[in-house]
């Protein structure tokens, strides 16, 4: 799914949402698909993984994604999900930072 339609199509419904982000690897994706079973491992021939927000998709989607979040009336808490293979929990929690930035930044509209 893609979240930024997913927002759209719910509207102000949404009720809860999660920080949580994946890492595509393109080609593995275009030879293997997403129901790839070799997950999480070995990370170089999987098509995708979990990862720390941020290590997926940039500052620039995320700030995007909470500008939508904020055009459907959603002020609420954004939840941190752990969930990446392969960085620590307390390096993936200081990565996650740059959701802090993303919340404090207004992408240009249009």
């Amino acid at each position: 799914m893609d979240p930024l339609r997913l927002v759209e199509a719910i509207g102000d419904r949404t009720g809860h949402v999660h920080g949580k982000d994946i890492a595509l690897n393109l080609e593995r994706l275009a030879l293997n698909g997403v129901l790839d079973n070799r997950w999480p491992t070995p990370a170089a021939e999987v098509p995708w993984n979990f990862a720390t927000v941020g290590r997926g998709h940039g500052k620039a989607w995320w700030a995007v994604f909470i500008e939508c979040l904020r055009s459907q009336g959603f002020n609420g808490t954004i939840s941190v999900e752990y969930a990446d293979p392969f960085v620590g929990i307390e390096e993936s929690v200081l990565k996650s930072a740059c959701l802090r930035s993303a919340l404090q930044a207004r992408p240009p509209r249009g």
